[in-house]
């Protein structure tokens, strides 16, 4: 016997209603739904065949056997019958056998035989009278405000909910990893990350700008060498800033200084400039960074839905493990 699981909400609610309560929303996945809803009948009988194979005898349903045949949708057959009498299954070698009188396998009306031959039962002898078979079959949920399963115990109800609920929370795990929205986010920043190069590559070719970023290079490296490694021509020797300062050579040190001062109020005035001239293009790295940011933000709270739900299908898919585990004796 395994152990039991409550319905998680009150009775007359929909099994999409009760799937909610475990998953989250299900808008999205109605058609899912309906088909995780009866792969979930499927998997319960399934499951209740190895744990528990003496209680399938719940979910059977009696039908008539015509001389065409009964369709199976499972496997489980429990009883066949033409009138009182018991039918007995035939080896299907040995079927044909059935209507030879002179053979061990011979079928009359007072001793009936059964064969299974691709999906599908049939007895023996044939009759004008319909005999009857026990069997399991795989019924579609009545998905209402009175959910209902044919051949299908109340009790196990909540298994196909569970089934069902954790597809749900899988499904949506799986769009958190493709999400269209972070996506479409980081395309908008890599299409204006490409229009910055470009429009930047358009005015390093039509105009001096080029050359502009040349010259700021020269004055910073200037500026640089000025601070680090600065040769006095007419001492002869060279000296860095740091030496300048430990040797007390405060004049020195000043025209140093000074002189990087110089080269770096160049390259300022000429940065300036050159804002001017691609000030257009300069929007583009704004808009990319605005792209970014939304993206990140969105990952963010995908990010902890995505945890959420990860935690929520384990507890879920032990819920539904649990109630499988055979009894202790």
């Amino acid at each position: 016997m395994g152990t039991p699981v409550s319905n998680p909400v009150v009775e007359n609610v929909s099994f999409t209603a009760q799937i909610g309560y475990y998953a989250g929303s299900t808008g999205s996945y109605t058609n899912e739904i309906a088909q995780w809803l009866k792969d979930g009948v499927k998997d319960v009988i399934r499951k209740i065949s190895i744990v528990s194979p003496q209680k399938l005898s719940l979910f059977t349903s009696t039908e008539a056997v015509t001389n065409s045949g009964l369709t199976l949708t499972t496997p489980y057959v429990f009883h066949v019958y033409q009138g009182t009498k018991t039918a007995t299954e035939l080896p299907l070698e040995h079927r044909h056998q059935a209507a030879d009188a002179s053979s061990i396998y011979y079928a009359t009306l007072e001793s009936p035989v059964y064969y299974i031959s691709e999906n599908k039962l049939y007895r023996l002898p044939e009759s004008d009278t319909a005999g009857y078979a026990e069997i399991v079959k795989y019924s579609t949920p009545n998905d209402s405000s009175s959910p209902s399963i044919d051949f299908f115990p109340e009790q196990y109800y909540p298994y196909v909910v569970l089934y069902a609920s954790a597809n749900v929370l899988h499904a949506k795990m799986v769009a958190k990893m493709g999400d269209a929205d972070i996506l479409d986010s980081l395309n908008k920043a890599k299409d204006a990350v490409t229009a910055f190069k470009n429009d930047i590559d358009e005015q390093l070719d039509e105009s001096d700008t080029a050359d502009d970023f040349n010259l700021v290079d020269t004055y910073i490296t200037t500026a640089y060498n000025y601070l680090t490694d600065w040769t006095q021509i007419t001492a002869g020797k060279n000296f860095d800033f740091e030496a300048m300062q430990e040797d007390e050579d405060v004049e020195l040190a000043q025209t140093a200084m000074s002189g990087a001062q110089s080269q770096l109020n160049l390259a300022s005035l000429l940065l300036n400039r050159i804002q001017g001239q691609v000030q257009v293009a300069s929007q583009y790295p704004q808009v990319a960074q605005g792209y970014i940011n939304a993206a990140q933000g969105k990952l963010s709270l995908d990010n902890a839905e995505y945890q959420w739900l990860t935690s929520q299908l384990a507890y879920v898919r032990q819920k539904y493990e649990e109630g499988f585990i055979p009894e202790q004796k």
